[in-house]
């Protein structure tokens, strides 16, 4: 599945899904927002000239009348050291249902 991370509160996108269901190529266009999250601080470090590692993790998928929902946890890293950890909720509509 095509797959976007975003970390910001409340955010609308458009997005084209594409994904293999039972054998079949899917194709959808679909609205992405932000519906749920948490997040915390394990530490405060220096990111100045740092790369950070954003590991995500895919813990649910819900398929129901045309909407997708998927839950997912999440870290991010500097030197494989984590300081910010936390779970985020997002869902794809169609346009339709954010009527």
């Amino acid at each position: 599945m095509d797959a976007i991370f975003a970390n910001y509160g409340n955010s609308i996108a458009t997005k084209r899904l594409h994904f293999r269901l039972y054998g079949h190529y899917i194709s959808l266009s679909r609205i992405f927002r932000n519906l749920d999250g948490q997040g915390e601080l394990l530490g405060e470090i220096d990111l100045r000239g740092q790369t950070i590692v954003n590991k995500s993790v895919l813990f649910s998928t819900a398929m129901v009348a045309g909407m997708i929902v998927q839950i997912l946890t999440f870290e991010l890293l500097v030197d494989e050291q984590a300081f910010y950890k936390g779970t985020a909720v997002f869902g794809y509509f169609g346009a339709d249902a954010l009527l």
